[in-house]
């Protein structure tokens, strides 16, 4: 099995598209392609879309995308969602979601803690 193969081990599939409604959806790789190159603000290494990002003092910052492939490896259920943390003493730190909504909630989670705002 390839890394280009459209099915993970466990048989579920591995690359996603955002539909309208920022849900994700089962494609091939080329589709993802495709729909990578039509979308503005993708991030650098060409594998999603950048959602929302914050930039703190001291250069931390929180920046949370969608990526066309499941970050679970395909082993579980489908994580396309990720907020990484840049700087301090939580830099390099992730979070996985599974859904738009965990994705939005987690970003403003992690941006509150890093702050020290309540919700």
């Amino acid at each position: 099995m390839s890394c280009f193969d459209e099915r993970g081990l466990d048989g579920h599939p591995m690359y996603f598209i955002l539909d309208e409604n920022n849900e994700p959806q089962a494609r091939t790789l080329g589709e993802c392609i495709q729909w990578i190159k039509s979308m503005p603000n993708t991030i650098a290494t060409g594998v999603g879309k950048k959602l929302w990002h914050w930039k703190g003092e001291n250069g931390l910052a929180v920046s949370t995308v969608f990526i066309t492939h499941n970050l679970t490896y395909n082993f579980g259920e489908c994580r396309c969602f990720e907020s990484l943390i840049y700087g301090g003493d939580r830099d390099g730190e992730t979070q996985n979601y599974a859904t738009y909504q965990e994705a939005l909630d987690g970003h403003i989670g992690l941006v509150n803690e890093l702050t020290g705002a309540t919700q």
